[in-house]
Formats: structure tokens, sequence, C-alpha cells
């Protein structure tokens, strides 16, 4: 096998685009646990920290 083949091998187009969905995903992912945690979670376990998370 040649250099040149080793080397785009684990770059082919299907593991491109599955690796953009999952960035995109988990992206949004992010935005919501962040969302629940600072929303539903923190205000019960520490009720003075909630305005510090707002800044």
């Amino acid at each position: 096998m040649k250099r040149s083949n080793e080397f785009r091998g684990p770059i082919s187009p299907g593991n491109a685009i599955g690796m953009a969905a999952g960035v995109i995903i988990g992206g949004a992912f992010t935005g919501i646990i962040d969302s629940q945690v600072n929303d539903l979670f923190m205000p019960p376990l520490c009720p003075n920290c909630t305005s510090e998370l707002q800044k």
C-alpha cells in the first residue's frame, strides 16, 4: 500500500460528513444542557450563585 493511501483512508467523505454532523449536534446539546443546569439545577443547590451565573 502506498503512503498516500494510508493517510487518505481515515479522511474519507463519509467520515468527514459524520464528524460535521456530530459537531453540529454536540453544539446544540451543549446549549440545551447549559440552560437546564443554570435554570433548573443551580437555583435550588446554590440560591446565591444564580446572579453570578447570569453575567
